[in-house]
């Protein structure tokens, strides 16, 4: 399968207002960006990327991994917005903390716990790091973003 990744800024600009409003929302409320939480993950000290990516990973192999679990038609028809926090270990290792799920896909159908943890392997970085990779499927393309978070420009996009 190929995909043609493009950039919609408008729409996640929006996207990473909201974003921000939610993590102001639940910063109180423990290490979970998103409102679908999952377990099994170490997250004794972590943290989140902030001015730049530390955690690297390609971006068709992110989508590749993602989408493991559907069909090239379910691929196709997918739409809306999927934002997912990674846990990134020292080796590279993923761990899938939260999700925030805004397509017309069921989360369970995705099988992404399973999916991330097994297969997604990013390049070692010096320290534990929360990704915050933003998935927008439209017209059967899948563009990717990645953001950072700190307290003078609050929730941004990070560039490679």
């Amino acid at each position: 399968m190929h995909y043609r990744l493009t950039l919609e800024n408008s729409y996640f600009t929006r996207f990473a207002l909201t974003l921000l409003c939610s993590l102001l929302i639940t910063s109180s409320y423990g290490q979970n960006l998103f409102p679908e939480k999952f377990k099994g993950c170490v997250t004794d000290q972590f943290s989140l990327e902030s001015d730049s990516i530390s955690a690297k990973v390609d971006n068709q192999t992110l989508i590749a991994i993602v989408t493991h679990a559907l069909n090239e038609e379910e691929t196709k028809s997918a739409i809306g917005t999927l934002a997912l926090q990674i846990i990134v270990d020292r080796n590279g290792q993923s761990c899938l903390l939260s999700v925030k799920n805004d397509t017309n896909l069921k989360t369970k159908k995705l099988r992404l716990k399973e999916n991330i943890d097994s297969r997604l392997l990013w390049e070692k970085v010096d320290n534990k790091v929360a990704a915050v990779v933003v998935l927008r499927f439209s017209s059967g393309t899948i563009s990717v973003k990645r953001l950072g978070m700190n307290g003078k420009r609050g929730v941004h996009e990070l560039r490679p």
